[in-house]
């Protein structure tokens, strides 16, 4: 293969920038959408629930490791 593949490049980082900006908004208006387990309540908010927005905050932090390990990959592999 000659050169990065450069659709999966573009296309992880965009999925990389949509988590960052998920997680910045969030810890930024200290409400952050929870994934798993919580579905009936929705955003989970600091100061209500902070066990659920750091479980939030944990979800989204480790969606943007294991996506920006993807991209190093790609990126070593092309």
């Amino acid at each position: 293969m000659k050169g990065k593949p450069l659709g999966s490049l573009l296309f992880f980082s965009l999925v990389e920038l949509y988590f960052l900006l998920t997680l910045a908004i969030g810890i930024w208006e200290k409400k952050i959408p929870v994934m798993l387990g919580h579905f009936d309540y929705g955003d989970a908010s600091f100061t209500a629930h902070p066990v659920w927005y750091t479980f939030g905050v944990m979800e989204w932090a480790v969606l943007c490791m294991f996506c920006g390990f993807i991209i190093w990959r790609v990126w070593k592999r092309g």
